[in-house]
């Protein structure tokens, strides 16, 4: 599924809910596959997608007067760039668990 995501170059409504259930399972019972999956995510272009996601899920924000605290897309996209961002920590803790995300991140920095 990021192999497509990357093809597409977008995160498309169809895929999202099959990419949150991959990040449910690597991190809740496939935890072996989370350094794996975190070197994935680490690629450029990858992280650019979810990057970019993360740009137009704001802009549509933005245009609907909505909260990005209660977006769950937004959420999820920040799920996984934290997951690549933090793969070489995971690599050489040699990890097993999701690395945490900041509180600050989504209380205070997200109105």
């Amino acid at each position: 599924y990021i192999q497509y995501a990357v093809n597409e170059k977008r995160i498309q409504e169809k895929i999202r809910p099959k990419l949150q259930e991959f990040y449910i399972r690597i991190v809740t019972q496939q935890t072996e596959h989370l350094s794996a999956v975190a070197m994935i995510l680490a690629d450029p272009y990858v992280l650019n997608v979810f990057c970019k996601e993360v740009f137009n899920c704001l802009n549509a924000m933005i245009e609907s007067e909505s909260l990005p605290r209660n977006e769950e897309k937004l959420h999820f996209l920040i799920k996984f760039i934290n997951l690549g961002i933090n793969a070489w920590c995971i690599v050489n803790d040699d990890s097993t668990d999701e690395p945490k995300l900041h509180k600050a991140t989504l209380k205070e920095n997200i109105p």
